[in-house]
């Protein structure tokens, strides 16, 4: 049975109500899981790359605009500088031991940025996408919002049976520009980057809505559970 290492959320003031949807998922798709502790210690580090056969880089707070060369507008959220520089520190190991990787949000957003991507600090006051990608509240994020459009001969489209799909939403920030050797596997109907992926890794996916708010749903179910096989492996 795969171990499924998830990035905690643990210092967010609402952490049960985020973390929770992850471990039902992945238990639910047949796997363990345990959480990743935020640290730069180079033993721990490994000691999470030793253990763990797969890695979802979780939703939180905004990543410090300082990672992408930018500085922090007055609508950008917070920033959480021990998290920015764990998930920074790790990624690279991560990709160099080849294990699978989901990114959620944030997660997708932190990919992005550190395969040298840009963001949208604030999306509605930066663009003029015409959906509203961010609920009032945390607890309206299982409700569906906008329609994402996958993007054919991708992996998403490998995983997925339908090439739309009716999503979820809690971010007010976005990818601006592409990470170098990213590809983009769906966008959604106003053109904001809704999923990327790394080709020729085994399984590196990143989203930007929230499928483990929706699971057990058929296409967060299929998402989830092709993370797992490949985990597996």
């Amino acid at each position: 049975m795969a171990l499924i290492g998830i990035i905690d959320t643990a210092h967010s003031e609402i952490h049960e109500i985020m973390i929770t949807p992850y471990c039902k998922a992945i238990k639910g798709c047949g796997a363990q899981y345990k959480l990743l502790q935020w640290t730069t210690d180079p033993l721990k580090l490994d000691s999470y790359i030793q253990s763990c056969d797969g890695f979802i880089f979780t939703g939180g707070d905004d990543i410090a605009p300082e990672k992408y060369g930018e500085s922090a507008i007055p609508e950008c959220g917070k920033t959480l500088s021990d998290r920015d520089d764990f998930e920074f520190s790790f990624l690279p190991l991560v990709l160099e031991a080849g294990k699978p990787v989901l990114g959620i949000c944030r997660g997708c957003q932190m990919i992005n940025v550190a395969f040298g991507g840009s963001l949208w600090q604030d999306i509605p006051t930066q663009t003029s996408n015409t959906l509203c990608h961010s609920p009032s509240h945390v607890e309206l994020i299982a409700l569906i919002t906008h329609e994402v459009v996958v993007v054919q001969n991708t992996k998403l489209s490998s995983i997925l049976r339908s090439n739309k799909l009716i999503e979820n939403s809690m971010h007010h920030q976005g990818i601006k520009d592409l990470g170098v050797g990213l590809t983009l596997s769906a966008v959604s109907i106003d053109g904001m980057p809704e999923c990327i992926e790394l080709q020729g890794h085994p399984f590196f996916v990143a989203v930007q809505w929230h499928p483990e708010w929706l699971y057990p749903d058929e296409d967060s179910t299929l998402l989830f559970s092709s993370f797992v096989r490949a985990c597996e492996v």
